[in-house]
């Protein structure tokens, strides 16, 4: 995968964990914008860094089965994985499946027809492609900035 001018590729000892939300409760329409902010408004990003971003409806709901959206964060460091467990497993803003339902962990990337969201470089910025539709405005109000490369 290209992004921003650098491919990212899957490597080995990777840890995936997924969000799950219920695109219904997000309230239909720009359903991603509003789970993102679910995703920025809980998370800090300094926790993050390194962490590979992708989304995307899942299986289910591209074959009309559920109305079910996915953020995944790909790491190779486990601790990276609890803090996002530990974190989702605490909230319950509209738009979350139950707790449990809401996480999904394992290959997710490999399952699931996700589309790369971007990259946490170390400086805490989520580092987009320059034709991302998440911008400064998706993070307004929290700890999240966007750098389009």
């Amino acid at each position: 995968m290209l992004s921003g001018g650098k491919i990212i590729t899957k490597e080995r000892n990777m840890f995936e964990i997924g969000i799950l939300f219920n695109i219904d409760d997000l309230g239909g329409g720009f359903y991603g914008w509003k789970a993102f902010k679910i995703i920025f408004q809980n998370l800090d990003p300094q926790r993050l860094t390194g962490c590979i971003i992708y989304d995307g409806d899942t299986t289910e709901t591209l074959a009309g089965e559920a109305k079910i959206y996915c953020i995944v964060f790909q790491t190779q460091m486990e601790s990276q994985i609890k803090y996002i467990r530990d974190v989702f497993l605490k909230h319950n803003d509209k738009g979350l499946l139950p707790r449990d339902q809401r996480l999904l962990e394992g290959s997710l990337t490999d399952k699931e027809p996700l589309v790369l969201s971007g990259q946490i470089d170390s400086d805490g910025n989520l580092v987009v492609g320059i034709d991302s539709m998440i911008g400064e405005g998706w993070v307004t109000g929290t700890k999240w900035t966007v750098k389009k490369e």
